[in-house]
């Protein structure tokens, strides 16, 4: 019983890995790949993204596929101070789909 709850978390987790690759290309290149940019990255709050998309809606997941925030406000700054240290999926919702990086919290 004891390895089955090891397992589960850690299919969760390469789960949500394989997802952000398929939408960006890779882990290694992620932020090259997407159709916008996220910087700083790793961060401690505020990342500015740089996007030549017309974007609806931001996403943040945590990579248990959890929907951890989701905004309408639409700038080019993003605060996620209130976010617990990790590593989350960033989707960027427009009329073209679904554009995603990995973005991590300090």
């Amino acid at each position: 019983m004891k390895k089955q709850l090891l397992i589960l978390p850690f299919l969760a987790f390469a789960t949500a890995l394989s997802a952000a690759a398929m939408t960006t290309g890779s882990l290694s290149d992620s932020t090259q790949n997407a159709r916008f940019s996220v910087f700083p990255n790793p961060t401690e709050g505020v990342v500015h993204i740089k996007s030549t998309l017309s974007i609806s809606r931001w996403t943040i997941t945590d990579l248990s596929g959890s929907v951890v925030m989701v905004t309408t406000q639409i700038s080019n700054q993003l605060d996620l101070s209130s976010l617990a240290a990790g590593t989350y999926v960033l989707s960027a919702e427009t009329n073209e789909g679904k554009n995603s990086v990995l973005v991590q919290v300090k």
